[in-house]
């Protein structure tokens, strides 16, 4: 019914007409058709975009622009065929078409990383932690990558597919990429622990006895098949199998051979008092109270969860400016301490912008529900960068202010993030809901003519077009 590219490319002219084998099209002012445009909105609803005065004619031009990268839009064309014997105009609709723009570059995958979020040091990790694995790509909106998790025995920097060709795990681990150009899976290595260390300890890199005290892991991403990128910075997993090799301790023996020198006794060395020295896993903050007293390793402190909540205590993952939010922190083992937190724009390139910072806060139970603040328009154009300055994403960190553990960051993943949108005016907002509310829409005179075959926007649109023509909807 309507001709024309379902992908137009973005900043381009594109042609749309109509295929009417009716013979209207060469009916003159006795057949006309009029154009209208329409944008599915992150709700699944769809915003009429059309001008004031919608296009007509058998053939039209659209042209959209780069910020509508894989926006879903839908085309509408109505006809008006006038009534020979009653002078008047009959609209229907005449048909529709589903396009999503798409961009002129070549797909492709510019940047992978390979980290653990929940360790200071996002290179190392054990097997009972989460890495996440994220590729930065071009013009790939929607499309599925694929990761797979490899065994790096090749000596030095970079990775050799020849010396890892056996060490690739067999489970991709895939993801969307998202309207930022962010494709993000998380790889659980608890639920493949067996066979990944299976894999680490089967080759040994060159010169080696065993697998050391680490694992080192990196990803590929693939896209149709084919790799088009890898982490540079491997992943190292401590090696649960290590053993620190033991000195051999000599025995002696009564009866020595006159031949064989006695061995001499092993001096013994000076024993010196050690230092102890924190756990490696557990977490460690930056104190901010400066104190002459000896830190104690809190190993049992922690901050377990933090997320945005409404008044009613329900977890947020929307919002829109003029909004009142909450923050919500679970804890344990940390009543009588104090913590602060920071809510951040997410950034995928990681230039995160502060949104809000709190003040000293103290822990009196295991749950804490903040007093909130009010998304302000301020605060909005903090976050406004490239490609943000309508929709934006938060996320918090939690710092701790005196117990010695990690700062942490809650919802920072791509499935994590609170969306946050910014709104038309008040006046505008509010005759929406009206008419979202209202019972009584102008188009429901006209069901019994019409029946269930269009929906409510569809007449309503039929009523518009026939009111701009002068003629009697029915």
């Amino acid at each position: 019914m309507i001709l024309g590219t379902q992908n137009p490319v973005v900043g381009k002219e594109e042609i749309y007409q109509i295929s009417d084998f009716s013979g209207g099209i060469f009916a003159g002012n006795d057949i006309q058709y009029f154009w209208y445009l329409w944008r599915k909105q992150k709700n699944g609803t769809w915003l009429d975009i059309t001008k004031k005065e919608p296009k007509s004619g058998a053939k039209v031009t659209y042209k959209l622009g780069e910020t509508f990268l894989g926006t879903q839009f839908k085309i509408q064309v109505y006809k008006a065929t006038k009534n020979v014997l009653t002078q008047k105009f009959d609209t229907r609709l005449f048909g529709e078409l589903i396009i999503v723009p798409t961009s002129s570059k070549k797909p492709s995958i510019e940047r992978v990383i390979l980290f653990n979020g929940g360790s200071k040091d996002v290179n190392k990790a054990h097997y009972s932690d989460t890495l996440t694995a994220r590729a930065h790509c071009v013009a790939m909106f929607n499309q599925t990558v694929e990761f797979h998790l490899w065994e790096d025995d090749a000596e030095g920097p970079g990775h050799n597919p020849t010396v890892n060709k056996n060490n690739k795990h067999s489970v991709p681990f895939t993801a969307k990429v998202n309207e930022k150009g962010i494709a993000e899976a998380s790889i659980k290595l608890l639920k493949h622990e067996k066979i990944l260390k299976s894999i680490a300890n089967k080759y040994l890199m060159k010169g080696d006895k065993d697998e050391g005290k680490n694992h080192e892991y990196y990803v590929t991403a693939s896209y149709y098949g084919k790799i088009q990128g890898a982490n540079q910075v491997n992943v190292n997993v401590a090696n649960p199998d290590y053993k620190k090799e033991q000195p051999k301790q000599q025995t002696s023996s009564t009866h020595q051979s006159p031949s064989t020198p006695k061995p001499q006794e092993p001096k013994k060395p000076v024993s010196q008092p050690q230092k102890a020295q924190p756990k490696q896993n557990t977490p460690k903050f930056p104190a901010t109270k400066i104190s002459s007293a000896p830190r104690q390793a809190d190993v049992q402190a922690r901050i377990t969860d933090a997320y945005f909540v409404n008044n009613n205590g329900q977890k947020l993952s929307k919002a829109v400016v003029g909004d009142w939010v909450r923050v919500c922190i679970h804890t344990s083992n940390m009543i009588g301490k104090h913590v602060q937190y920071v809510v951040w724009e997410y950034d995928a390139l990681g230039f995160n912008d502060e949104i809000s910072r709190s003040g000293r806060l103290e822990v009196k139970g295991n749950v804490i529900t903040t007093g909130g603040f009010t998304i302000t328009e301020k605060m909005f154009e903090k976050g406004a960068d490239i490609g943000d300055s309508e929709s934006q994403n938060y996320f918090i960190e939690v710092l701790p202010l005196d117990v010695s553990a990690y700062s942490k960051r809650f919802g920072v993943s791509s499935d994590g993030l609170m969306e946050v949108e910014k709104v038309k005016s008040t006046a505008v907002v509010k005759g929406q809901k009206q008419i979202e509310q209202s019972s009584t829409c102008i188009c429901k005179r006209y069901d019994l003519v019409w029946g269930d075959k269009i929906g409510c926007n569809e007449r309503k649109k039929v009523i518009e077009v026939a009111k701009n023509l002068g003629v009697d909807p029915n």
